[in-house]
């Protein structure tokens, strides 16, 4: 029983990752007077020329550790014993940090792009919603790394 319940973790995990991944397609977030569209979170981290935006480098580094953490949690729920805890420790590290990373979106955008509209005032529901789901990822890592250990 111990070996599935391993499996499954590791997929849900995988699942939660992939969601805050295809999460960043929606809006990331608006200003507060006309609101106003910056696009999605994948304009504003890889910059957009027809906006006028600079890629943002440490919100491309959250997305690498999206999926890397995504690859991580896939090969962690074949692995076993002490192995599949050191993946899934390695996986929940991984997806706080990008998570924490994707939720200071609008200050690294404002670093990068000072003069860029709209302003970023109001967060809209992309990075909070993906910062969730890998948050839930992340403390499915957690249970997942303890039970790996422990069994």
């Amino acid at each position: 029983m111990g070996k599935k319940t391993n499996i499954i973790i590791g997929l849900i995990i995988a699942v939660f990752t992939a969601v805050s991944i295809f999460v960043l397609f929606g809006n990331s977030f608006t200003d507060g007077e006309y609101a106003t569209d910056a696009g999605s979170l994948f304009n504003v981290m890889f910059g957009s020329t027809a906006k006028g935006y600079k890629a943002v480098p440490l919100l491309i580094v959250a997305f690498s550790l999206y999926c890397a953490a995504f690859l991580a949690a896939v090969v962690g729920a074949f692995c076993v014993g002490k192995v599949q805890g050191i993946v899934y420790i390695v996986t929940l590290l991984m997806l706080v940090a990008g998570g924490v990373l994707i939720l200071m979106s609008q200050s690294l955008f404002r670093a990068i792009n000072p003069t860029s509209s709209p302003a970023p005032e109001k967060i809209d529901a992309s990075p909070i919603v993906s910062s969730v789901f890998a948050f839930l990822g992340a403390a499915l890592g957690l249970f997942g790394a303890y039970k790996a250990i422990k069994d």
